[in-house]
């Protein structure tokens, strides 16, 4: 089942078997993609195994979707800096702020210069 998929997928995420959560949360996405628990934590592995672009396509799907979910926001703002567009990630960055001004901070928190 979809919800199985999920679960083994954030358990292999837990035991950073990165590679075997990605598959399963493609699985999951396949055969369910109007769910909302998988877009984003599927981003976010192609995030940190810098595919950036693959994390941009789901972020700003699932931000497409639910344009209310903050998170979704965030993170297609951030994947959109990460490919270089930051003209683009204006506008969903300016949307997570409107949805919950405490978003961004740890992302502007990573950003700042170290002394």
């Amino acid at each position: 089942s979809v919800a199985a998929k999920i679960v083994m997928a954030q358990q292999a995420t837990a035991n950073r078997q990165l590679g075997e959560a990605i598959d399963l949360y493609e699985a999951a996405l396949q055969t369910s993609p109007g769910r909302a628990d998988i877009r984003v934590p599927l981003g976010d592995l192609y995030l940190n195994g810098e595919d950036f672009a693959r994390a941009e396509e789901l972020y700003r799907t699932e931000f497409q979707a639910r344009p209310g979910f903050a998170l979704a926001a965030e993170r297609w703002g951030e994947s959109l800096l990460l490919l270089g567009r930051s003209a683009e990630a204006k506008v969903p960055l300016e949307r997570a702020m409107e949805l919950d001004p405490q978003s961004l901070t740890p992302l502007c928190r990573s950003k700042e210069p170290s002394d």
